[in-house]
């Protein structure tokens, strides 16, 4: 018979059962944090720094629509045609989408040039 081993959450001191089920694993140990305060810690944070958070997160999707990222083009991809796993998506297929992309911009770009020197 398996005995138990239990543990002791830094937040709500309540001692849990050392599992999956109430500490998320950071990286081999578990964490010290039960999942319920880790979501709360969570859920506090961001509506604390919801404005920092938000910048952040334009950032990174500006700096992946800029720079063509693969991850971006199989989004990109996936809602064009539909692919329901990004994971089928061959490499091949994400290279052409970028010189597409590349190409629409160009000709937009040149386009407003155009237009401004009319």
């Amino acid at each position: 018979m398996e005995t138990k081993h239990y543990k002791t959450c830094s937040v709500c001191n309540i001692q849990k059962e050392a599992t999956n089920e109430y500490f998320s694993k950071n990286g081999k140990c578990l964490n010290v944090k039960c999942k319920e305060c880790s979501k709360e810690y969570s859920r506090l944070y961001h509506i604390a720094n919801k404005e920092r958070i938000n910048k952040r997160q334009a950032a990174v999707k500006k700096e992946a629509t800029d720079n063509l990222s693969d991850y971006y083009l199989k989004m990109k991809i996936k809602s064009d045609l539909g692919i329901v796993k990004h994971d089928d998506i061959p490499q091949e297929l994400i290279e052409l989408k970028r010189k597409q992309l590349k190409l629409h911009r160009y000709v937009r770009k040149e386009k407003i040039k155009n237009r401004k020197n009319k």
